[in-house]
């Protein structure tokens, strides 16, 4: 299981999340990238203690690639049925999670494939692989992060 290191208590409304750090580091030259997790529902979710957000973000990580295969397979066969629905079940997954970009393009895969729109469908698919991939990598560095007041004191 993930440990969760970020309290929920040490995170005031000013400082900023592992989630709205990237945008706020950047220089004015850089193309902003959208955040792979939404900073208020983190923030929400960080509230309701270290275990139950571990929990969450433990089976976010063992699903998703699970489901991730299966998505991959689903539109490889053309079950474009199955497919639709194993999207909305990772993007049900995802928004548990804060992750806003990630259920939204789940979305996405799943309405192209109730469409029934298989080339469209992979490359909806190709944008869910990175979703999830970012979405992973943000939520792996929040779990880590240290308590902000462990870090100003």
């Amino acid at each position: 299981m993930v440990r969760v290191h970020a309290h929920a208590d040490s995170h005031s409304e000013s400082e900023p999340l592992p989630a709205d750090r990237g945008t706020a580091d950047r220089g004015a030259g850089e193309q902003a990238a959208e955040p792979a997790l939404s900073a208020t529902m983190l923030r929400d979710l960080l509230r309701l203690g270290d275990t139950f957000f571990a929990q969450l973000v433990d089976n976010f990580l063992r699903e998703g690639p699970r489901r991730i295969e299966r998505l991959r397979r689903l539109a490889g066969n053309g079950e474009l049925g199955e497919l639709a629905t194993t999207a909305h079940g990772l993007a049900s997954v995802a928004g548990t999670v804060a992750a806003v970009p990630l259920t939204e393009l789940c979305h996405q895969l799943e309405k192209l494939a109730r469409d029934g729109a298989a080339g469209p469908s992979a490359a909806a698919l190709t944008g869910v692989e990175r979703g999830f991939e970012a979405a992973a990598a943000e939520l792996r560095r929040v779990v880590a992060a240290p308590p902000l007041a462990a870090r100003s004191g």
